[in-house]
């Protein structure tokens, strides 16, 4: 999918040089940012959900439903 978005002119600039130096065109490099953005925030979602999880006493990694439950959800999001 083609998309337009505006930049800052610095910002650009960077990215730009960044994808040269990489060998990258600036979409890979854009496509790579995004997609690192995102499993970034995943992860996030996941840390907060373990801690909350752990205030209550539930173990997040041997609690069956609290297992499923992730994994259906992760394939949602997907």
């Amino acid at each position: 999918m083609k998309i337009a978005i505006s930049l800052p002119d610095a910002l650009f600039r960077r990215a730009d040089r960044v994808a040269r130096t990489e060998h990258l065109s600036r979409s890979a490099l854009i496509q790579r940012a995004l997609e690192g953005y995102l499993a970034s925030r995943g992860a996030d979602v996941t840390a907060e959900l373990n801690a909350a999880l752990d205030d209550i006493g539930i173990d997040a990694e041997s609690d069956r439903w609290v297992r499923a439950t992730s994994t259906r959800f992760a394939r949602r999001r997907r």
